[in-house]
C-alpha cells in the first residue's frame, strides 16, 4: 500500500498498515489512493545574452548542452525522469516462495503371484500356557477364595446384627427391654462391625496384590510391561471414592487382554452397580444421620443394616468375577439339552383324538406314526386341527 506526503511528494510503502505523518518532512501523508498536488518549478537565472554559458549553477538549455562522455562500445543511456515527488525505493524482499514437492512415483501395482496365506494362519496357543492358571501374589488362590467367602458372611452377620438392633427399638416403643438385652446387642454390633471392618481391609489388600501379579504374568506372557506401574494399581484399588471407577477399569482391561471380555463384563458390570450403590447408601446414612433423638438413632440402624446387605451381595458378585478369571479356560458352566426316553414310554402324537387308530404294539421306544398315514399328512391335520 502507497501512500503519497502532501507536502514532499514522497511515495512511501507503508505496507499493509496506514500511517499519517511523512518520515522525512513530517508532512502529512494522504489516504491510500490519492495523489499529491503538482509542485511550481523553481525559478533559475538565465545567463546574460550572448554570455558563453558557463558550467555550474546557471540552468542551460537542452539545445545548449554538450553531448556527454559515455565509455567506448556502451551506447548511451537514455535518462529516465520520473515525475515531481517520486524517487526510488529500495523494497526488501519477502521470503522466497517454497519449493514444490515432488511426488513420488507410485510404481507398478501391487499383485500377489499366488494366493497369499498370511491371514489363513490360525494362532493357537500352547497347551501348558501360563495364563491358563495364573493364581497371582503371594497369596494362594485358595485362601483368596476364602477371604472372599469371609467377606460375604461377616458383612452378612453385620447386616442381621444392625437389624436385630432396629427391631429391638421397635420393640422397645411400647415396652421395656432388660439392660442385657440391650447391652448384648450394642456389643454384637460392635464386634461384628470391627471383625467385618477387618476382613474387608485384609480382602481388598491381598486382592489388589493379586491383580497386581495378575496384569504383569498376563503382560509378560504377551511380550509387553505392564502401563500401569504397582503404586498406580493400589490408588486406583484402595483409594476411596475413586475405586467406584479405578477397580471397573482394571478388571476389564484385564478380561480384554486375557479375552475374557464376553464372559467377565456382565459380571464386572453387575458388582460396579451393587459397589457404586454401597457406596452411595454409605453417603446417604452419614449425611441423615441423627445420635440425637431416638427416632434418628433407628433411621441410622435401618440404613446401616441395608448398607451392609448391599456390601454383601456386591461382596458376592466379587467373588464371581474372581473366579471367572482364576477358572480355567473353557471351564465355565454349559447347559446341553438332551433327548431322553420317558419312563412311561412313548406318547402318541394324537391320543387326544379318538379318530386315530391307535399305534403299533411292537415300539422301539421311539415315536411312530398310525399305521397307513404319512409323517407328512399327520404333520398337516395336526397343524390344521390346532388352527
Amino acid at each position: 500500500m502507497i501512500q503519497v506526503c502532501s507536502r514532499c511528494g514522497t511515495q512511501w510503502n507503508v505496507r499493509e498498515q496506514r500511517r499519517y505523518w511523512c518520515p522525512r518532512c513530517r508532512g502529512t501523508l494522504l489516504e491510500p489512493g490519492m495523489t499529491a498536488p503538482p509542485r511550481p518549478a523553481a525559478s533559475m537565472s538565465r545567463p546574460p545574452v550572448g554570455a558563453p554559458a558557463p558550467a555550474g549553477k546557471y540552468w542551460v538549455p537542452p539545445a545548449q548542452q554538450g553531448p556527454v562522455a559515455t565509455p567506448a562500445g556502451r551506447p548511451q543511456a537514455r535518462p529516465t525522469r520520473l515525475p515531481a515527488g517520486y524517487r526510488w525505493i529500495a523494497v526488501r524482499p519477502g521470503s522466497p516462495p517454497a519449493p514444490a514437492r515432488r511426488r513420488r512415483p507410485l510404481g507398478p501395482t501391487p499383485r500377489y503371484a499366488y494366493i497369499p496365506r498370511w491371514g489363513l494362519v490360525d494362532h493357537i496357543e500352547p497347551t501348558g500356557s501360563s495364563r491358563q492358571g495364573i493364581a497371582g501374589g503371594a497369596v494362594p488362590s485358595r485362601i483368596l477364595d476364602r477371604l472372599l467367602l469371609a467377606t460375604i458372611t461377616t458383612l452378612a452377620i453385620t447386616s442381621c446384627t444392625h437389624f436385630l438392633r432396629y427391631a429391638l427399638m421397635v420393640y422397645n416403643r411400647g415396652a421395656l427391654i432388660p439392660r442385657f438385652v440391650a447391652s448384648a446387642s450394642n456389643g454384637l454390633v460392635l464386634i461384628s462391625v470391627a471383625v467385618a471392618f477387618a476382613v474387608v481391609v485384609a480382602t481388598a489388600w491381598f486382592l489388589t496384590d493379586w491383580m497386581i501379579a495378575r496384569r504383569a504374568e498376563t503382560y509378560r506372557d504377551l511380550g509387553f510391561d505392564d502401563p500401569r506401574s504397582p503404586w498406580e494399581i493400589r490408588v486406583l484399588c484402595l483409594l476411596p471414592i475413586a475405586n467406584i471407577v479405578g477397580i471397573p477399569l482394571l478388571l476389564l482391561e484385564l478380561a480384554q487382554i486375557e479375552n475374557r471380555w464376553y464372559r467377565q463384563y456382565r459380571n464386572i458390570m453387575w458388582w460396579t452397580v451393587l459397589w457404586a450403590a454401597t457406596w452411595l447408601l454409605a453417603l446417604v446414612t452419614w449425611v441423615v444421620r441423627d445420635s440425637v433423638t431416638v427416632q434418628g438413632i433407628a433411621d441410622n440402624a435401618l440404613f446401616t443394616a441395608v448398607d451392609y446387605a448391599v456390601a454383601a451381595v456386591a461382596a458376592w458378585r466379587l467373588r464371581r468375577v474372581y473366579e471367572g478369571f482364576t477358572a480355567p479356560e473353557g471351564h465355565h458352566r454349559a447347559v446341553r439339552w438332551l433327548a431322553v426316553e420317558s419312563p412311561q414310554g412313548p406318547v402318541p402324537l394324537n391320543a387326544d383324538r379318538p379318530d386315530v387308530p391307535p399305534t403299533r404294539d411292537t415300539n422301539s421306544g421311539a415315536a411312530v406314526e398310525p399305521v397307513g398315514t404319512e409323517p407328512a399328512a399327520l404333520d398337516r391335520d395336526r397343524v390344521v386341527g390346532a388352527w
